[in-house]
């Protein structure tokens, strides 16, 4: 066996990952860089849409309850007038446009 420590002779042929993501002074290169940034990026859109989305459906929501509620009492009004289903025709169109539940929600407007 000899002293020598084992590797000793052979030039390491791959860097470090280190030392190719790192400049000599610590710095990152300007390739991790971009890729971080883009990352954030990233993050930051889905995030963003994902709020979006959320808070859109929440709102429709929302407009159905009062929607379905109206659209319910209109429904129920003893022989209207033909503005008045001309009206009603366009609030039920609202309602299925918005693909508003059929069955009442609205309980807790009353």
């Amino acid at each position: 066996m000899s002293a020598t420590a084992p590797g000793a002779g052979h030039e390491e042929v791959r860097p470090h990952l280190r030392e190719r993501l790192l400049t000599p002074t610590g710095g990152a290169r300007w390739g991790v860089s971009v890729i971080l940034s883009l990352a954030g990026v990233g993050i930051a859109l889905g995030l963003s849409l994902g709020y979006t989305i959320k808070e859109n459906n929440r709102q429709d929501r929302e407009l159905c309850k009062v929607i379905v509620y109206i659209d319910d009492r209109n429904q129920r009004l003893p022989s209207p007038t033909p503005e008045q289903r001309e009206a009603f025709d366009v609030l039920h169109g609202y309602r299925q446009a918005l693909r508003c539940p059929a069955r009442p929600i609205a309980r807790a407007l009353r």
